[in-house]
């Protein structure tokens, strides 16, 4: 594997190599009738640090997918948890939440005591936010638009990405407070094989919100 590392906010290096970022559409919101099951998976985008690859995978490749994140060495994604790893359970069960896992909006939500999406964080963060929505994606979707949804995915976890890199060099991420000041919330994010953690499954079930 390649050693990849950036310049942490401490003085020192994180180590990243063995990172994986995760991003996953779904072609539906769950079953409309009778027993809950979570959405069928659409496409999914992960970005592999230590060959600085995206790959692109369908519901067919499901099982891949989910023996490629098995191998990482740490998942990043925003709501993987609580969304992403629900969509995932369908095709390798529950051992999923088990993942050594970084969930951005998990760490955001417990300094702030509530959620800030991918868009507004990035966007106060990084200068850019996303190019449209999980809604507009699943219409896409729907039409038979498969390109424009790979290519929103693939920018969630460009995005992604990048906010866990500028977090590990700053030790902080930017937003903007109910009265729009631009403020920042401190994080504290260890590469893979120094202090991942491996939080579990979200308490308080599955949130299938948009994550905007």
């Amino acid at each position: 594997m390649v050693t990849v590392v950036l310049a942490n906010g401490h003085g020192g290096v994180t180590h990243v190599g063995g990172v994986v970022v995760l991003d996953v559409e779904t072609r539906d919101w769950g079953e409309p009738r009778g027993e809950w099951r979570a959405p069928r998976l659409a496409v999914a985008v992960a970005f592999h640090a230590a060959s600085a690859t995206y790959r692109t995978y369908f519901e067919q490749d499901a099982e891949r997918l989910v023996a490629d994140l098995q191998q990482a060495e740490l998942v990043v994604g925003f709501a993987v948890q609580s969304f992403d790893y629900v969509v995932l359970e369908r095709y390798g069960g529950p051992s999923v939440h088990e993942l050594p896992t970084l969930d951005i909006l998990e760490e955001v939500r417990k300094s702030l005591r509530r959620r800030v999406g991918l868009h507004h964080l990035a966007l106060a963060t990084l200068g850019r936010g996303k190019s449209a929505d999980g809604w507009q994606a699943l219409r896409w979707w729907r039409r038979g638009w498969v390109d424009r949804v790979v290519e929103y995915c693939r920018r969630d976890v460009e995005l992604t990405w990048e906010l866990y890199r500028f977090g590990c060099e700053n030790g902080y991420l930017r937003y903007r407070d109910t009265q729009g000041r631009l403020r920042e919330v401190p994080v504290s994010w260890a590469g893979p094989g120094i202090d991942a953690g491996m939080p579990g499954k979200a308490s308080g079930g599955p949130w299938l919100g948009s994550r905007a």
